[in-house]
C-alpha cells in the first residue's frame, strides 16, 4: 500500500467518528424518540401486560386489574424500562412514576397518564433493634450522628427518588446531589438490605415490612423530603381498567395523602412534602447520580466508566488516543509488512470499541444486539493473530518477506471460527440461551467456545515466546526487559479481573485489552524489533555527511555535520529535477538527488580524491599489466625448464631399469657374432628376439605406469603370449591360461611378465620344450603357475625381481613330479 493512503484513512476514519458521536446520545435513559403525531387505534383483543418494578403499587393493581379483564397480566420484567419504546407502540402498559410519565407525554410518546397513589422516601426506625427514645431521630441530619447501620434496599430509579428527596430535604427547592452524597458519605449505610436497625425507602415499602410483622416506626423527615406520583402510562383509554380510589386507599395513599391503612403516619407528618414541578430541574440534577453514588458512596468504578455517558466518553478517548498512536506509529515504521499490521490492528481497536459503543446503544434484546456481540469475535481474535505474524516476521537483521508456513493453519483458521461464531443461532455450538429470554445475561458456554479460547490463548502465547525469544538475541540490550515487563502487567491484569479484584473487574476490559495491544506494540516498536526511522536527527547531527533533506517548501529539514547552507546551484537543481539523479556541478563536485516521502534528499561530494584515485589506479594498472607479461615470460620458461627436468628424469629412470637388459642384449648380440653352429646362432636369435620383445613391452608398461597406473587383463595376456609367438612352434610347445578380471595394477602386471621372461629365457636352450602356464586371482593374491618338462632352479631370478616381490610380500615355490617341474610365483 502506498505510503501517503494512511494519512487518508486515518481522516477518513477520524471524520466518520465524529459523525458517530454526533447522532448516538450520551444516555439512552432520557434519549425519548418522537413517534406518531397522533393516538394508535385499540385492538381490544389483543393481551395487554402491566410493566413495572415490584412494588405494592404494581402488585396491587396487577391483581386488581387481572379478576376485572383477563386481558391484563402482570408480569415482572428486569429489563422493561430498555423496551418501552417499543412496548408503548405494541399497546403495553408501565407502572412509573412521575419523573418517567412526563418526559414521555412531553415527546410523545405516550398519550395516557393516570397517576394514581403518592409514595414518599422516609426513615424507618425498626423499635426492636433499637431505642428511639435513647436516639431521638425526627430528619435527615439526625442520621449523621448516628451510630447504627442504615440500610437500603432500592433499585436505581428508586435510589435516584431518595437520593432527589435527601438533597430537597438538605438544600431545598434548588437542590443538587452534592448534599445527598454528602449525607450518604457520613453514616454507616449498608446496601441491598432491609434488615438494619434504620432504613431508607418509601413508606409503602416500610408499610408492607410492619404488615410482614416488622416493629417500625415510619419517621417522615422534618427537613423535608418528595412525594412521588405513581401510576399507569400507555397509549390507549385504560378508563374503565382502572381501579377505583377506595380501592388502592385501603393499601396506599392516594395523590390527596389520605388513606384508610393504620399503618401510615398521620396527615399533618406529610406537611413538608412536596411534589415535583420542575422536571426539566430533577432531570438535569439527577444526571449524574448513578456516578457519583459509585464512586464517593460505593468507592467502586474510580478509574474506570461510572454509567452510559462515561462509558461513551472513555470509548472516544481510547479512539482517539488509537487514532494517534496509529499515525504515530506508521510515520515511524518502515517496512510495509510491519505497516500493514499496524494498520489492521488499529482498525481492529476502532472497530471493536464502536461496535461495542453500538451495542449498548441499542434500546432492548434484539437480533442486531446479538450479532453485535458476535462481531466482538472479529476483533478479539485478531488481536493475537496480529501479534503473531508480527512476531514472526521479526528478524535481527533485514524482515522476512513472507510469514513462517507454520502460521497458515492459525490463520485458515480465524474466518472457521468467527463463522461457527455468526452461526451460533443455528446449531449452538459457542453459547447456548434462549433466544426469547434474556439471552445476555443467561447463557452457557459450548465446546466450540472452549476451542476459540485454546486458539486465541495459544496464539497469543506463542507470539509471546517468539518475542522473548528474538528480544533474547536482539542488539537492543533493553529489548527482552520491556517486553517481559510488558507481558508481565497484561498477566497480571489477567489475573486479577479473573480473581475478581476490584481495580482490575470494575474496569473495562474492552477498553483495557485494546489498550494493553498498543501498549505491546509500542515497545516492539520503541526497543527497535520492528525497524523504526527514529533517532534520524542524531544521525544527522553527527555524520560527517554533506546531505541534507529538503522538506516540500525547499526548506532544510535535516542536514549532515559537514553539509552547508543550501547554494543556488543547489536550489537550481530542486527546481529543474525532477527524478533522482546526478548532475555534475564542475570538475570536481557532483550534486546527487533523490526524491523522497515529503521532500527530497540532496548530498554534494567532492570528487577530486576520487580522481587522484583513479589516476593512481591506472598507472597502478599499467605496472601491473608490464609485471604479469614479465611474470607469463618466465612462468614459460620455468615452465619449459620443468617439462625438459621431467623427461630427463622420465629417460634415466628408464634408463636405469633397462640398462641391465640393455648390457644382456649386446652380451647376446656378441656372442651371436661368434656363433658357429646353426644351433647356436638358432637359440641366440631367439634370445635376442625375446630380449628386445621384453625392452619393448616393459617400456610400454613403464609409461602406463607414469599416466594411468591400471592395465587391462586382455593387454597382460597379449604381453605375455608374445613372448614365445617368435620361438619355433616345433619344438617350443607354449601355452597360457588366465583367470583374470578387469584391471590390475602395472607394478603387478610388471611382476607377472617379469617372471614369465626369465622362465621362457632359462629354458630356451633346452629346446624343444613344451610349458602350460596358468594365471589367477584368489583371496586377493596373485598366482602365476608354470609346468613344463624340463628342470629349473629358482636361482635364475634377478635381485631385482626378488626385491619387488618381498615388497608384495610374495614367493617363489618349485616342485618336481616325475619328470616335470612346477614353478609358482605368488604375491599380494
Amino acid at each position: 500500500m502506498n505510503k501517503q493512503i494512511y494519512p487518508i484513512i486515518l481522516q477518513f476514519i477520524f471524520f466518520f467518528l465524529i459523525i458517530i458521536v454526533s447522532v448516538i446520545p450520551f444516555s439512552n435513559v432520557y434519549a425519548i424518540p418522537n413517534f406518531q403525531s397522533e393516538a394508535p387505534t385499540i385492538d381490544i383483543t389483543r393481551k395487554r401486560m402491566v410493566y413495572g418494578e415490584i412494588t405494592p403499587y404494581t402488585e396491587l393493581i396487577c391483581h386488581k386489574m387481572s379478576q376485572q379483564n383477563t386481558h391484563f397480566v402482570c408480569q415482572e420484567d428486569t429489563d422493561w424500562r430498555s423496551n418501552i419504546y417499543q412496548g408503548l407502540q405494541q399497546q403495553q402498559i408501565y407502572a412509573v412514576s412521575d419523573i418517567e410519565a412526563f418526559p414521555a407525554i412531553k415527546s410523545q410518546l405516550s398519550y395516557y397518564w393516570y397517576p394514581q397513589v403518592l409514595v414518599t422516601p422516609i426513615i424507618a426506625l425498626d423499635l426492636d433493634q433499637m431505642n428511639s427514645q435513647t436516639y431521638p431521630i425526627t430528619g435527615w441530619r439526625d442520621l449523621e450522628d448516628s451510630d447504627y447501620p442504615i440500610g437500603i434496599n432500592a433499585s436505581s430509579t428508586e435510589l435516584i427518588q431518595l437520593l432527589a428527596a435527601i438533597s430537597y430535604g438538605l438544600e431545598g427547592e434548588e437542590f443538587t446531589t452534592d448534599s445527598a452524597i454528602q449525607f450518604l458519605q457520613k453514616i454507616n449505610l449498608q446496601e441491598n438490605t432491609d434488615s438494619t436497625p434504620i432504613i431508607l425507602c418509601f413508606d409503602c415499602d416500610a408499610v408492607k415490612l410492619i404488615q410482614e410483622g416488622r416493629h417500625l416506626k415510619i419517621i417522615v423527615p422534618k427537613e423535608g423530603t418528595i412525594s412521588y406520583q405513581l401510576g399507569l402510562l400507555s397509549n390507549i383509554l385504560l378508563t374503565d381498567e382502572l381501579p377505583d380510589a377506595h380501592y388502592l386507599q385501603m393499601q396506599l395513599r392516594l395523590l390527596d395523602g389520605t388513606t384508610t391503612n393504620p399503618y401510615y403516619p398521620a396527615s399533618e407528618a406529610y406537611k413538608h412534602t412536596t411534589k415535583i414541578t420542575d422536571y426539566h430541574h430533577f432531570h438535569q440534577q439527577m444526571k449524574r447520580t448513578g456516578a457519583k453514588f459509585r464512586r464517593l458512596v460505593r468507592h467502586i468504578r474510580l478509574y474506570s466508566a461510572a454509567d452510559d455517558k462515561e462509558s461513551i466518553l472513555f470509548a472516544m478517548i481510547a479512539i482517539i488516543l488509537t487514532l494517534a498512536w496509529l499515525e504515530y506509529a506508521l510515520y515511524r515504521a518502515i517496512n510495509p509488512n510491519f505497516r500493514r499490521a499496524i494498520l489492521i490492528l488499529g482498525l481492529m481497536i476502532i472497530g471493536w470499541i464502536l461496535v461495542r459503543m453500538f451495542k449498548y446503544q441499542l434500546i432492548g434484546l434484539n437480533a442486531i444486539g446479538r450479532y453485535c456481540w458476535y462481531s466482538y469475535y472479529i476483533f478479539q481474535l485478531a488481536h493475537p493473530l496480529i501479534l503473531l505474524y508480527v512476531a514472526d516476521m521479526i528478524t535481527q537483521f533485514e524482515p522476512k518477506k513472507q510469514m513462517s508456513h507454520w502460521l497458515y493453519p492459525f490463520f485458515i483458521l480465524y474466518p472457521i471460527f468467527v463463522l461457527l461464531v455468526f452461526t451460533n443461532d443455528w446449531h449452538r455450538l459457542v453459547f447456548n440461551f434462549d433466544i426469547h429470554g434474556n439471552w445476555s445475561d443467561i447463557y452457557s458456554y459450548q465446546p466450540v467456545y472452549y476451542l476459540i479460547y485454546l486458539y486465541a490463548v495459544s496464539a497469543f502465547f506463542l507470539a509471546i515466546y517468539l518475542l522473548i525469544k528474538k528480544s533474547h538475541t536482539h542488539a537492543n540490550n533493553y529489548a527482552l526487559v520491556l517486553v517481559v515487563a510488558c507481558v508481565s502487567v497484561i498477566m497480571l491484569y489477567s489475573i486479577c479481573y479473573v480473581k475478581g479484584i476490584p481495580f482490575a473487574r470494575d474496569s473495562d476490559i474492552t477498553i483495557t485489552q485494546c489498550l494493553f495491544s498498543l501498549l505491546l506494540f509500542e515497545v516492539i516498536l520503541q526497543t527497535g524489533l520492528i525497524p523504526t526511522n527514529r533517532h534520524y536527527q542524531e544521525l544527522f547531527a553527527n555524520a560527517p555527511l554533506n546531505m541534507k533533506i529538503i522538506d516540500q517548501d525547499g526548506q532544510v529539514f535535516l542536514k549532515g555535520l559537514t553539509a552547508t547552507p543550501l547554494s543556488a546551484s543547489e536550489r537550481q537543481v530542486l527546481a529543474n529535477e525532477k527524478t533522482a539523479g546526478s548532475i555534475k556541478k564542475d570538475k570536481d563536485n557532483v550534486i546527487f538527488l533523490h526524491k523522497i516521502h515529503g521532500g527530497t534528499m540532496l548530498w554534494q561530494e567532492n570528487i577530486t580524491q576520487l580522481h587522484q584515485l583513479q589516476a593512481s589506479i591506472d598507472e597502478a594498472i599499467q605496472q601491473l599489466l608490464a609485471t604479469n607479461h614479465l611474470l607469463v615470460k618466465q612462468k614459460e620458461i620455468e615452465q619449459q625448464k620443468i617439462s625438459q627436468q621431467i623427461t630427463s628424469d622420465l629417460f634415466k629412470h628408464l634408463e636405469v631399469q633397462m640398462e641391465e637388459k640393455r648390457q644382456l642384449l649386446l652380451s647376446a648380440i656378441r656372442t651371436l657374432e661368434q656363433a658357429t653352429s646353426p644351433e647356436e646362432v638358432s637359440i641366440l636369435t631367439s634370445h635376442i628376439t625375446l630380449l628386445l620383445c621384453h625392452i619393448k613391452r616393459r617400456c610400454n608398461l613403464f609409461f602406463i605406469q607414469e599416466v594411468d597406473q591400471q592395465v587391462t587383463h586382455q593387454e597382460l595376456l597379449i604381453y605375455l603370449n608374445e613372448l614365445h609367438q617368435f620361438l619355433d612352434e616345433k619344438q617350443c610347445h607354449c601355452h597360457i591360461q588366465a583367470h583374470l578380471d578387469g584391471h590390475l595394477m602395472v607394478e603387478d602386471a610388471i611382476l607377472l611378465y617379469d617372471f614369465y621372461f626369465s622362465v621362457l629365457t632359462t629354458i630356451l636352450a633346452e629346446k624343444p620344450f613344451t610349458m602350460l602356464s596358468q594365471i589367477h586371482h584368489q583371496k586377493e593374491r596373485y598366482h602365476f603357475s608354470i609346468l613344463m618338462d624340463k628342470a629349473i632352479c629358482k636361482e635364475l631370478f634377478s635381485e631385482e625381481f626378488l626385491e619387488a616381490l618381498r615388497l608384495k610380500n610374495g614367493q617363489i615355490t618349485l616342485t618336481s613330479m616325475d619328470d616335470l617341474t612346477k614353478i609358482t610365483c605368488e604375491f599380494l
